[in-house]
């Protein structure tokens, strides 16, 4: 029995229309193409919808074909490993991950490797090695904001620099209002990153007037502490932006304290990061 047809066996017992049993955690039309074996569920939205439901996880992956549990159990297992492996920038990690998969049997092992050969690019910061078919498969994947969840938020995260910076304005300007309304912690981390990121390009292209809708957006987001350190990352972003149109403003100790905040926090790697992009500014806030 697969994921799908499972979750429909547990739905029908409770006697739950698909509306009631998704509740808040996805749509119900992505939901029913789940059930059809149609669209894949994320590991995150399929315990939510476990624990949404008062189902023990441990039962239904007792329930499930021995083939749909291991590729589930495998492919969040290698998800962890490519994330710990980006954030680190360890190529060798990578490189071992996309050898795992390879000897793998995932359903969808092309387009895992595809992203992993992509993460590698970006370490590199250099894509001219990506083939178009890998480029195509990625920005596929992405590009359907009818298909976004919050896997292919934080993909889209992670491959932003894909795109030109007018094609990453209009995307996000459409996630921002598809997921105005959505209260999913993890969809707001996701949101929040995004939003960085792109404050980042921006800046980098001396294009600070775009900036505003998106910092505006980000204060829409009711303040939480799993989201300090999204917020400390905009907070940086947002007082290089003040210093360039108010350079009277403490730009400089403002944004040493979010690099020593996260610094303190064990971030060692990404205050690194904050470090050397001050001096890509024009104002030159640490010179």
């Amino acid at each position: 029995m697969s994921i799908g047809e499972l979750l429909k066996k547990y739905r029908v017992a409770q006697i739950k229309t698909q509306k009631q049993w998704v509740g808040n955690i996805i749509s119900p039309s992505f939901y029913a193409k789940v059930e059809k074996n149609i669209h894949r569920i994320t590991v995150e939205d399929l315990l939510a919808l476990l624990h949404y439901n008062k189902i023990l996880a441990i039962d239904f992956f007792n329930k499930l074909d021995k083939k749909d549990k291991t590729n589930y159990e495998f492919k969040k297992e290698i998800i962890g490993q490519i994330i710990e492996a980006f954030y680190h920038h360890s190529k060798v990690e990578l490189k071992q991950v996309r050898q795992t998969i390879s000897s793998s049997d995932l359903p969808d092992k092309d387009e895992q490797l595809a992203f992993i050969t992509g993460y590698i690019a970006l370490l590199d910061d250099d894509f001219t090695g990506l083939d178009e078919q890998t480029k195509a498969q990625i920005k596929n994947r992405l590009f359907n904001i009818s298909d976004f969840d919050r896997d292919n938020l934080y993909l889209y995260c992670n491959f932003m620099s894909f795109y030109d910076l007018d094609s990453n304005l209009m995307l996000l300007k459409r996630l921002i209002n598809h997921f105005k309304n959505d209260s999913d912690i993890a969809v707001q981390k996701a949101i929040l990153s995004i939003i960085s990121n792109l404050l980042m390009f921006c800046i980098k292209a001396d294009r600070y007037d775009e900036t505003i809708f998106f910092i505006e957006a980000a204060q829409q987001i009711d303040i939480n502490p799993d989201l300090t350190f999204y917020r400390g990352a905009i907070a940086f972003f947002k007082s290089l932006i003040t210093s360039h149109y108010q350079p009277q403003k403490n730009g400089k100790e403002d944004c040493q304290i979010i690099i020593d905040f996260f610094n303190l926090i064990g971030m060692e790697e990404y205050s690194e990061q904050l470090k050397e992009f001050i001096p890509k500014t024009k104002n030159g806030l640490f010179d």
